[in-house]
């Protein structure tokens, strides 16, 4: 009878199709540490339905949180954290799309891991590593049977073990890939990041520029001869469960690697035939056009953890052969990408869906502060509330297809009042932060997070000053920190010829008409649109949206007044005060914020990490509303995974 298993790491199809297998194979309790609820969830959907009621009973999900100095540690609870088990599961594959981001998460977790070994009073120690590890993926090399100098966490786990005289196993895999209909989640990298990223691609350009891939290759960076080298995850899973039973204590060291790898070519002809476009792979950078580039620079390590160099493929290597007779050929890959590719086209028609939906709700009506009526949307009921604070001028469209992919979170959005309504126009500050008070009490929200756009950033650090108890985290969408008065020469075009308008309209306000059909016009539609402009073009569909504040005269006038307002306050006043954590997103070509100052503005929050999207614009809500669900998620995620320090618990 085995005993109790800790599996924790990524990637988290590899994870739970591991716990799957453990509990289908064996009697052993299966602890997963993670901070991720949902994983239990995930297991049990692998197994078939008659076993899932026994597998509950044995399945434990232990949170793990972050203590007060960074460290990842299992949730401590009173009485400590009570986690033992014979067999513990490292899960440390590289996976992660941001090479230096995942190689120090990987890092982090296989410490925290050896550092709680002498009190799970565990046997064995398995730790999970990349076949091409970050070190050695431009550089083609044999895979080892023994140790692989200049890999510091292999010698690591190694010591380690030797030193609490437990077994370790050091296992070196291809990337996992999922069975198809499995349930997606890209972060995982690998394959599906490729597949995921690509999808996100080809549908943005067709919104900006439909008709631009009919003519037009996609093109991947991979070194000469690069191959697929995949191995299905349930396959990489059953040779995991049998490796401490067969492998004994003198097997420290697998190799487990597909033994016919897809050559990148062939995979760009699955890829092209999938998804209906053209896709080539090249191995000289120079070819690749600005489009191309920020593909590449959107999979980041992705092409690398694929189809880098290739290394050498021995049907030999202990534990192999459980694998090697199923790699992920070209039938098998071809099924892979088409069953990828329907749960996209169901996941966009449930986002545009849930879209038409928010459209179509009648808000909320409450009074606000100074009498006037304040309106709202709420959608989804999970997690704690997230504010949506709106750019001033702006609709609550550009949040619809963000909140479409937020779902089920509860999140809670507005106009801003003040510029296309009729009443009183409240301050460009401190009066849009009342409205976002007044919601907060009507909903009866104690404590909430808060996302903003453009100039919705200003309000959340007035909504944090007068409420820091009750904000748990911001993220910042291309966030506008402009000061009149402050010459620091970051203005962007657009942000020098708008200062001019809204100057020119407070003294001379008669000149409305002839400066509206100025920043009103619509942008002429561009035939034949090049590599070099196409990723700067906005939706058409929201075209109309973009020019909302400038329509009218009215509504111009108030917006111009309403900005120089907004830009007449320090917009950092009391930063350094700030004590929750900063999530900043900006695009790379957003021509409207200057990307600089915003950078600029995130270094002075104590804890804030900036976030450049590449190939995204101003409206990066919008165009890349999955990816920054995704990136809201995990920040939100870690926000709240942390410990205060009266919790630390013993090292």
């Amino acid at each position: 009878m085995r005993g109790p298993v800790l599996i924790a790491g990524r990637p988290r199809s590899l994870a739970t199709a591991l716990a799957a297998r453990y509990l289908s194979a064996t009697t052993a309790k299966v602890i997963l540490l993670g901070a991720e609820c949902h994983l239990v969830d995930r297991v049990l959907a692998r197994l078939p339905p008659r076993e899932r009621r026994d597998a509950r009973t044995r399945l434990i999900h232990v949170p793990l949180v972050k203590d007060p100095d960074g460290m990842l540690v299992p949730e401590p609870h009173d009485g400590g954290t009570d986690v033992s088990a014979d067999e513990v599961w490292c899960l440390a594959t590289g996976c992660d799309p941001d090479r230096e981001r995942g190689d120090a998460q990987d890092a982090a977790l296989t410490r925290t891991l050896l550092s709680l070994l002498p009190d799970l009073d565990a046997r064995s120690f398995g730790h999970v590593g990349p076949a091409r590890p970050v070190q050695a993926r431009n550089h083609p090399q044999p895979l080892p049977e023994g140790p692989w100098p200049g890999q510091p966490r292999e010698d690591e786990v190694a010591s380690r073990c030797a030193e609490l005289g437990i077994v370790a196993h050091i296992v070196r895999t291809d990337p996992a890939a999922d069975r198809p209909g499995a349930p997606p989640d890209d972060r995982d990298g690998g394959l599906l990041h490729l597949l995921t990223t690509l999808e996100a691609v080809r549908e943005e350009l067709d919104e900006r520029a439909p008709g631009y891939l009919r003519d037009r290759p996609l093109r991947l960076h991979a070194h000469p001869g690069a191959a697929l080298g995949a191995l299905p995850v349930d396959r990489v899973a059953d040779a995991l469960v049998s490796l401490p039973e067969r492998a004994g204590p003198d097997c420290r060291y697998v190799n487990l690697v597909a033994a016919e790898p897809v050559p990148v070519p062939e995979l760009c002809r699955r890829l092209s035939t999938g998804y209906g476009i053209t896709v080539t792979a090249v191995d000289d950078p120079a070819q690749l056009n600005p489009v191309d580039r920020q593909l590449a620079d959107r999979l980041g390590a992705t092409m690398d953890q694929l189809g880098g160099p290739a290394v050498e493929r021995r049907r030999d290597h202990p534990v192999a052969s459980a694998v090697d007779g199923t790699p992920l050929d070209g039938t098998a890959l071809t099924g892979l990408i088409g069953s990828v590719r329907a749960g996209q086209r169901m996941r966009g028609d449930t986002v545009r869906a849930r879209g038409k939906e928010l459209r179509d709700r009648a808000p909320t009506v409450i009074t606000a502060r100074d009498g006037a009526p304040l309106s709202y949307l709420t959608a989804g009921t999970v997690g704690p509330p997230l504010l949506l604070l709106n750019a001033l001028g702006y609709r609550t469209r550009w949040w619809h297809r963000l909140i479409g992919h937020l779902a089920p979170r509860r999140v809670i959005t507005w106009d801003p009042r003040g510029v296309h309504d009729t009443g009183p126009v409240p301050s460009a500050v401190s009066g849009q932060a009342d409205d976002a008070e007044a919601i907060m009490d009507h909903e009866g929200i104690e404590s909430c997070h808060v996302a903003a756009w453009c100039t919705g950033p200003r309000v959340a650090l007035e909504l944090y000053r007068r409420r820091p108890g009750a904000i748990g985290g911001m993220v910042f969408l291309n966030g506008s920190f402009k000061q009149l008065g402050h010459n620091d020469g970051l203005d962007t075009p657009y942000e020098r010829d708008l200062e001019f308008l809204c100057t020119t309209l407070a003294a001379q306000p008669y000149l409305v008409g002839r400066l509206m059909s100025l920043f009103g016009a619509a942008p002429a539609d561009e035939d034949g649109i090049d590599p070099d402009t196409v990723l700067r073009q906005v939706d058409p569909a929201l075209r109309g949206e973009v020019r909302a504040p400038f329509a009218t005269g009215p509504t111009l006038l108030r917006y111009a007044a309403q900005l120089l307002d907004l830009w007449s306050h320090d917009p950092l006043a009391g930063a350094a005060e700030l004590r929750v954590p900063v999530l900043s997103l900006g695009g790379e070509y957003d021509d409207i914020a200057s990307p600089e100052r915003l950078r600029d503005a995130v270094r002075t929050f104590p804890d804030a990490r900036h976030v450049r999207l590449p190939g995204a614009t101003h409206y990066l809500l919008h165009e890349r509303a999955q990816e920054v669900s995704e990136l809201i998620g995990d920040f939100l995620l870690d926000a709240t995974t942390r410990v205060p320090a009266r919790r630390r618990p013993r090292s």
